[in-house]
């Protein structure tokens, strides 16, 4: 699918967000280790993609830097969101 962005954390980690035929975004997050999460609907439009004004209308679409700002700012919620390991949880 068509990548928008895809940013690089200093830990390793790859986030990319992405078109795909759904209404909403995608989002792909590889981890150092090569562990993956791959959603093809993850990003509601609602929330993500678009300028709204007060009335919740659209009026126009992020660009490339609102949409790495945005990855950027999310990263850390996105890792512990989706990328979370079992056995971290274990006693």
């Amino acid at each position: 699918m068509g990548t928008i962005v895809e940013v690089t954390l200093p830990d390793g980690y790859k986030i990319r967000a992405f078109s795909s035929m759904y209404m909403d975004y995608g989002l792909e997050i590889i981890a150092p280790d090569g562990k993956e999460y791959y959603n093809a609907s993850c990003l509601c439009c609602d929330s993500y993609g678009f300028y709204r004004n007060d009335d919740d209308e659209v009026i126009g679409e992020w660009s490339k830097d609102t949409w790495k700002e945005m990855m950027l700012s999310e990263a850390d919620c996105f890792i512990e969101a989706y990328m979370w390991d079992p056995e971290y949880f274990e006693d």
